[in-house]
């Protein structure tokens, strides 16, 4: 836009409260002015929409609803929204940066160090997570959009007025259009519904831009560029170092797969911990467009001091000194120059009268005969006129004492009565309070720094919430600034009567305190609690901040069991020792050739098995050794005896022939033998 049509509008005051007084840039949907909040008496940035927009019924809902939800984003890092309005033209005021913009900054394609490119992304990312967290999404982050004041921290501008721009009636020309593409998200590209990680694939882009000079996926065209970007993910080249996995993450394809602000933030803040501290970015400060209302804009920025130079009418010369307008120059030059005549324009420059205090003229050679009563006379006059100009000068003299001393005089009440310098409050919402300390003390005008603490939902411990008196407001030096800082969330009680609570009921009970389950539980065996259900509640009773996580002990039920060994007991004994373990006995029998008649022999599990609280356990008493009865054998040869002798446990001895059949055994075929015993085996 032609500089002379900026200017047109310089001097306008809209809304009866902002003075245009130079601008700053114009864009093609808005010229931007640097103004002055003439209630306030303080700088303010007002952005003046496009003429055509005014027309627009749609437009002007949509951007008085965006203006007035974008002026409540309170951040460090997002440009604050003062006031908006609609004074023929629709305008909204902000805060006056003049660091300029991350475009200045990488223009020409300059590329940043990797540790600028990580602050650049962190404090964009914070001001972003800010805004998401409220609702907000963006949906025109590009470098314009990031802007820095002389702090250099950087601001996310603009928030509320893509959408607004979008909803409107309004197009924007083909190279704004290719501006705005080449930093969309796949989904934008799309046409598809957004959320706050659209915002993080444009800064994914943006960082991906600042550390290459080259913008991933852009083609000649906006609509070439919004084609060649659906579904495409960024893959960042490998001179960005560590943060290549970092813009991979935040720059997927998929929203789903995507990073959030908070988390990009998050991992920007591991990665710095590998790069070097960062030097500070080269800004491109804004320089004022010239304009026929300079001077205006300059008183009105800020004070200006000024000497000008008064000329005395050519018509009355005055005499230094002596006038109203006299100064400590004119006093002091009192003796050397009492008249000086100022000439018109072009005319003849006057002779010097003769001072007061000029040496008198040389005297006239006396006659050469003079008469008696002349020489008298003339030394009489000359006498006289002596005594006359040592009057003259003593009289000077006192009247340059007398103005000396009234000069000094109404210096004197001048300064005891001039009103304190006062110095605007600078805004330290937003910062920590140590941040907010230094800001303030470091501004040289002796601020004394009251901190009140509270608790407020959301905020971090050490946060600056508030500050009284507010931004711009001018204080004298040594005023005290009031300050409200976080001492972090708000407390609540952890609930009590959770106990024997299945655990998913405590978490939501939890959940309705403002508090959280700590993961992973503590697991813990119990004789009384079922399994599943929570034993018991760290902190029962206690007040903690909200979400705190809250540790609970969940039971998996009774503890196991170990069966004792109880071999060659009594049943009595084992019986006792099993209930003692609160598990169930079922007595049995069974042979044993080592264990004694009606002595335990084992149990059923056995001995150091592990099991569960009243399990049954089976006691095998002894009936002693096993009986075996001598099998009868006659007839048959010897050694088909001994392998039914064999089958039965029994051992076999031969009195005879082996080739003769079995005629009679000893002890005899039906006598009761044990296990191992011998039987004589009689052949003939």
């Amino acid at each position: 836009m032609a500089l002379s049509h900026l200017s047109e509008h310089v001097g306008r005051v809209l809304g009866g409260r902002y003075r245009l007084l130079v601008p700053v840039g114009s864009g093609a949907s808005a010229q931007v002015y640097l103004a002055e909040d003439v209630q306030l008496r303080r700088r303010v940035a007002v952005k003046v929409l496009h003429p055509a927009l005014a027309d627009d019924p749609v437009f002007e809902r949509r951007f008085q609803a965006e203006a007035q939800a974008a002026a409540a984003l309170n951040h460090p890092n997002i440009v604050a929204v003062y006031d908006w309005g609609s004074d023929e033209l629709p305008f909204i005021v902000t805060e006056y940066l003049d660091g300029g913009s991350l475009r200045a900054v990488i223009g020409g394609g300059r590329a940043l160090t990797l540790s600028q490119v990580l602050l650049v992304g962190l404090e964009a990312a914070r001001g972003l997570n800010f805004a998401h967290n409220q609702g907000f999404v963006h949906r025109d982050v590009k470098p314009a959009n990031l802007v820095f004041g002389a702090d250099h921290r950087l601001r996310v501008a603009d928030f509320g007025l893509a959408r607004a721009l979008a909803e409107a009636a309004w197009t924007e020309p083909e190279g704004v259009m290719l501006g705005t593409a080449r930093y969309a998200s796949p989904e934008q590209a799309g046409g598809e519904l957004l959320d706050g990680r659209s915002d993080v694939y444009s800064l994914a882009l943006v960082l991906v831009e600042c550390g290459t000079g080259v913008v991933p996926h852009v083609s000649d065209t906006a609509l070439g560029t919004l084609r060649g970007r659906v579904g495409r993910s960024i893959e960042p080249p490998e001179q960005l170092g560590p943060l290549v996995p970092i813009l991979a993450a935040a720059g997927r394809a998929d929203p789903a797969e995507r990073l959030t602000a908070a988390e990009l933030g998050r991992a920007l803040m591991a990665a710095a911990q590998t790069l070097a501290a960062p030097k500070r970015l080269p800004l491109v400060p804004i320089e004022l467009a010239p304009s026929v209302d300079d001077v205006t804009a300059a008183v009105a920025v800020g004070p200006v001091r000024s000497l000008t130079t008064r000329s005395a009418p050519p018509s009355s010369p005055p005499v230094a000194g002596t006038g109203a307008d006299a100064t400590m120059a004119d006093l002091t030059t009192l003796g050397a120059e009492a008249t000086r005549v100022v000439p018109e324009p072009g005319g003849p420059v006057a002779p010097p009268a003769a001072s007061p205090l000029a040496a008198p003229p040389a005297a006239a050679p006396p006659p050469a005969a003079p008469t008696d009563g002349g020489g008298r006379r003339a030394r009489r006059n000359q006498r006289r006129r002596g005594r006359s100009r040592v009057k003259r000068v003593a009289r000077w003299a006192a009247v340059f004492l007398v103005l000396a001393a009234l000069a000094t005089v109404v210096a004197l009440a001048y300064e005891t009565s001039r009103p304190p310098a006062r110095f605007p409050l600078l805004r330290v919402v937003g910062m920590s309070e140590t941040a907010a300390r230094t800001a303030l003390e470091g501004a040289g005008h002796s601020w004394v720094v009251n901190v009140e603490t509270t608790r407020a939902e959301g905020t971090d411990v050490g946060e600056v919430l508030d500050q009284a008196p507010i931004e711009g407001e001018r204080l004298t030096a040594g005023s005290v600034v009031n300050l409200v800082v976080s001492a972090g969330e708000p407390l609540v009680r952890v609930p009590a009567g959770l106990e024997n609570t299945p655990v998913a009921e405590v978490a939501t009970a939890l959940a309705a305190a403002h508090l959280v389950l700590a993961e992973p539980q503590v697991q813990q065996a119990d004789e009384n609690v079922v399994p599943g259900s929570v034993i018991s509640v760290a902190g029962v009773g206690t007040e903690v901040e909200r979400g705190t996580p809250v540790t609970v002990v969940v039971s998996t039920g009774p503890a196991l069991r170990t069966i004792p060994a109880t071999e060659k007991m009594t049943p009595e004994q084992a019986t006792a020792a099993l209930t003692a373990l609160a598990l169930t006995v079922t007595p049995a029998e069974e042979y044993s050739e080592t264990v004694g008649l009606g002595l335990v022999v084992r149990t059923d599990p056995a001995a150091a098995a592990q099991v569960a609280k009243g399990s049954a356990v089976t006691v095998y008493v002894s009936l002693g050794r096993q009986p075996i009865t001598v099998p009868y054998l006659l007839g048959v040869t010897p050694q088909e005896a001994f392998d039914q002798l064999e089958s039965l446990g029994l051992q076999g001895t031969l009195d005879g022939q082996p080739n003769r059949t079995v005629v009679g055994t000893n002890p005899i075929n039906g006598s009761t033998l044990h296990l191992g015993d011998t039987v004589q085996v009689i052949s003939r």
